[in-house]
């Protein structure tokens, strides 16, 4: 079902983190789409972003624990893609009132970041993107 990735080349990292600066871009649009009360538009379009990016079911790694998730993905950039993918969910779920689900998706988040960090040094969209999440956990 799933594989470790084994770590990438110099060539795949700048794909991945280009992917990550268009993946930001098109999460904008589909946070615009939500703030214009399309939610099901929005999480449709979110989902298939995510299956663009991460070439993975996000919905399968959404029911492992954090550790397999790092696993599976392998590279730090892989763990940033969904680090913000799981942003934009938990900003979906904020939007139609479910709390608990939108801090449960930042938390881990905050927790993909943190073992991205520990494998590779963060740029600074990565740094961006935490100071963000933690301006959402903190509301």
């Amino acid at each position: 079902m799933f594989r470790q990735r084994e770590e990438g080349g110099e060539v795949e990292k700048d794909f991945l983190k280009k992917q990550l600066q268009k993946l930001v871009q098109a999460i904008q649009r589909v946070l615009k789409l939500s703030s214009d009360q399309q939610h099901q538009q929005a999480e449709d379009e979110l989902q298939q972003i995510a299956a663009t990016s991460l070439k993975l079911d996000a919905t399968r790694l959404g029911s492992l624990d954090v550790a397999s998730c790092a696993m599976i993905l392998g590279t730090p950039e892989r763990l940033r893609l969904y680090a913000v993918i799981l942003r934009a969910e938990a900003e979906l779920a904020r939007a139609r009132g479910q709390t608990q689900r939108a801090r449960d998706r930042l938390v881990r988040a905050q927790k993909l970041h943190q073992l991205a960090d520990a494998r590779s040094p963060t740029d600074e969209l990565s740094k961006q993107e935490q100071a963000h999440l933690a301006d959402l956990l903190s509301r």
